[in-house]
């Protein structure tokens, strides 16, 4: 395994301070990743392939100021509001409250949270 027994007999006891290369040393023998003897219960996230268009979307995104995000987030969810699309309308009746909140006060949905008629 590459680690002496008395450093393998004070992890077992948990009374030992290993280093990181023996924790390493420990899972390749186990052959886990070193993060899940860390963090044992941690949640495994598998990321989505994103379509080129959300890749874009989402870059241009983090390279706007915080006010700029914003600003592009009341646009999007407006724009939701407005369409006449009704997977767009569900979407708005699951958002936020505060955001809803928002969206009726600039008239784009009605009280009861569906889009606004015209």
């Amino acid at each position: 395994m590459g680690i002496g027994d008395k450093t393998l007999g004070f992890i077992r006891a948990g009374t030992g301070n290993p280093t990181l290369e023996s924790i390493s040393s420990v899972a390749d023998y186990l052959r886990v990743k070193t993060w899940q003897l860390l963090a044992p219960n941690a949640e495994i996230v598998t990321a989505t392939e994103l379509d080129p268009a959300e890749a874009e979307l989402l870059e241009l995104f983090r390279l706007t100021s915080p006010e700029m995000r914003a600003a592009l987030l009341t646009s999007a969810r407006a724009s939701l509001a407005a369409s006449s699309d009704d997977s767009s309308a569900a979407l708005i009746r699951r958002v936020n409250p505060k955001h809803r909140e928002k969206l009726k006060e600039l008239g784009l949905i009605s009280d009861s949270g569906n889009e606004r008629q015209d």
